[in-house]
């Protein structure tokens, strides 16, 4: 890529130098749009194979957990409440 970015007439007006920049510019701008396109299609062919689905648990399968016990009471009756100590 930068050497696409190295070669080239060199401009010698101002507009010739943006013309210059935005055709450097461009370039590098569609090959990164490609490389992208590509590698998000390379991807949803991974998605797709078997081996993805052999590496990832399915969503479905159920996963073991232990009962959690609350520390805090479910229910507050009056009488258990404490009157705070004067400061």
């Amino acid at each position: 890529m930068s050497l696409a970015l190295k070669y080239g007439d060199k401009p010698f007006t101002a507009v010739g130098a943006v013309e210059f920049l935005s055709t450097k510019i461009g370039l590098v701008i569609v090959v990164i749009g490609l490389m992208h396109f590509f590698n998000m299609s390379w991807l949803v062919k991974f998605r797709k194979s078997k081996l993805f689905t052999a590496l990832v648990p399915q969503a479905n399968a159920p996963t073991p957990q232990a009962p959690v016990k609350s520390a805090w009471p479910t229910s507050v009756e009056p009488s258990d409440l404490k009157p705070a100590d004067a400061i």
